[in-house]
């Protein structure tokens, strides 16, 4: 302990001192004084906490049934406008593409790394406007996007119908064969 030498005398007295003993000890009297309070003081709360949970419930369930019996007006869906007749031809061909692609791709061929890459392009650009298919409000932006929406389907049935793997199967029979020889 670092203790400076004006200090010393003032901690040399302090350690004269005697020690301070009470005359009685209050800490058995303390102690029965916590547990009585304590004892009565837990029965209350508990009652109270319930009530509050049920108050809590009620105004939960009476919320809700306001809610579902009344609904706000932000609540209410708009009208929705059906598609021009134009836009739901655009859907049906949109359709049968799909159906096309089905087909394609159901054949399970071996593709080459060009076709590949070109059909996973425009697979990326069909996720897109399907994004903003999603979001259009007006029959007008739709139409845009179902047009482009089956231009690109168009060209990725044209990509995986001409890759030249996919030739060699609808060649008069010609196929891939399996190796006759085994390989130890």
């Amino acid at each position: 302990m670092n203790v400076h030498d004006d200090d010393h005398d003032l901690v040399a007295a302090l350690r004269d001192l005697p020690l301070a003993t009470p005359k009685r000890s209050v800490f058995a009297e303390l102690e029965r004084e916590l547990a009585a309070a304590s004892a009565a003081a837990t029965p209350a709360p508990r009652r109270m906490r319930g009530a509050w949970i049920a108050l809590a419930a009620t105004f939960v369930v009476a919320l809700a049934g306001v809610r579902l019996f009344h609904p706000q007006a932000d609540d209410v869906a708009p009208p929705v406008a059906l598609p021009s007749p134009d836009t739901l031809a655009l859907i049906a061909q949109s359709q049968q593409l799909d159906d096309m692609l089905a087909t394609l791709d159901a054949r399970s061929v071996p593709i080459d790394a060009e076709s590949a890459m070109a059909s996973a392009e425009l697979e990326n650009l069909i996720g897109l406007t399907d994004l903003q298919l999603n979001a259009a409000d007006r029959d007008d932006e739709a139409q845009a996007l179902w047009s482009r929406r089956v231009d690109l389907m168009t060209r990725l049935a044209a990509t995986r119908a001409g890759s030249s793997f996919n030739t060699l199967t609808d060649n008069g029979g010609a196929s891939l064969q399996n190796a006759s020889y085994r390989i130890d």
